[in-house]
């Protein structure tokens, strides 16, 4: 089973990341116990039809089609995952590559420039100075009537 867990950047140009759990790869108790019974009737001997289609040649046939689909299905979860990482590694770049030519267009026009705000940017003059926390002031009303 996968028990790793994938790091990833979501997207975010401020390299936020977030952690991802692939999809385990499934196991099947039913598929378990119908190899387990197989087995057990195969060491009966000569089993003896058990009416309709019950045979021990259908049982068999029905037990390795499920286990052949639930082969395709973990294939699938494998591709899926490597389809996944591949998308999450481009999607990485690319946000970097967002970063890298919003700089590219402010180092060229100026970061307070008009160029720099329609690519995305946000102007250096609409920017707050970094507004502080004012503390509230207290006035004391101790001993005032």
């Amino acid at each position: 089973m996968i028990e790793n867990h994938l790091t990833i950047n979501c997207g975010m140009s401020r390299r936020k990341t977030c952690t991802t759990m692939p999809r385990q790869r499934t196991r099947s108790d039913t598929l378990e116990t119908a190899e387990t019974r197989s087995a057990a009737i195969g060491t009966v001997g000569d089993v003896r039809p058990l009416g309709g289609d019950l045979s021990v040649a259908t049982y068999n046939a029905a037990i390795d089609a499920t286990r052949a689909k639930l082969s395709r299905y973990n294939a699938l979860l494998s591709e899926a995952e490597i389809a996944r990482r591949e998308f999450d590694e481009a999607e990485y770049e690319l946000a970097d590559l967002n970063d890298r030519m919003l700089a590219a267009v402010g180092a060229v026009y100026g970061r307070n420039s008009q160029s720099y705000a329609k690519a995305g940017g946000r102007l250096k003059s609409e920017r707050n100075a970094g507004s502080r926390k004012k503390t509230p002031t207290v006035t004391s009303t101790v001993g005032v009537n």
